[in-house]
């Protein structure tokens, strides 16, 4: 059955933002201080295992979880779409753990996104529609989530609402401000 390319984005949207609220919600278990990668770092030293490892193992009951729904078509503890954002949040992870372990990365945008300094754990999300719409009061399922930025003085590309690829979604000329 085909998937319109909107339907596809939607899901896209809908999927990225879920995983956000699950690493927030679920980091706030893990954590318990403000080294997101605490728990995997705290599990590798009593094992003594590297925390890669460690987190390889957490990720491989979602992966085994996945691989029973495409052999069976069923989903049995937890549905489909719940192992697949686990399963994204631990590759995030994942690679958030071989920085922290001193892989360089590679891409210029994510050594550029480390280079910015420590980002305030709290900053608020911004939601946006696809490109050409005006965003929302209320952010339904067919927003990105991105983090709000700061416009720098002089910099005339700004534009605080935007999807995760850098594209404009607010231009219909009613650009949203950066909060203060």
């Amino acid at each position: 059955m085909p998937m319109s390319q909107d339907k596809f984005y939607d899901l896209t949207g809908t999927v990225f933002q879920k995983c956000l609220e699950v690493m927030q919600a679920k980091g706030a278990d893990y954590t318990h201080d403000d080294n997101k990668l605490a728990n995997f770092e705290r599990q590798a030293s009593s094992m003594g295992l590297p925390p890669l490892v460690i987190l390889r193992v957490y990720l491989q009951k979602h992966i085994d979880a996945f691989d029973a729904y495409v052999k069976t078509g069923k989903v049995e503890s937890e549905p489909l779409e719940m192992r697949i954002v686990d399963i994204v949040n631990y590759f995030i992870l994942a690679l958030g753990q071989a920085v922290a372990s001193g892989y360089e990365p590679q891409e210029d945008w994510l050594r550029e996104a480390l280079q910015r300094g420590e980002p305030d754990a709290n900053k608020v999300l911004e939601f946006c529609p696809p490109t050409g719409q005006v965003p929302p009061d209320d952010p339904g399922p067919h927003s990105m989530a991105v983090t709000r930025g700061e416009k720098k003085d002089g910099d005339e590309s700004f534009n605080a609402c935007c999807n995760p690829a850098g594209e404009d979604c607010c231009d219909n000329g009613s650009e949203k401000e950066p909060a203060p």
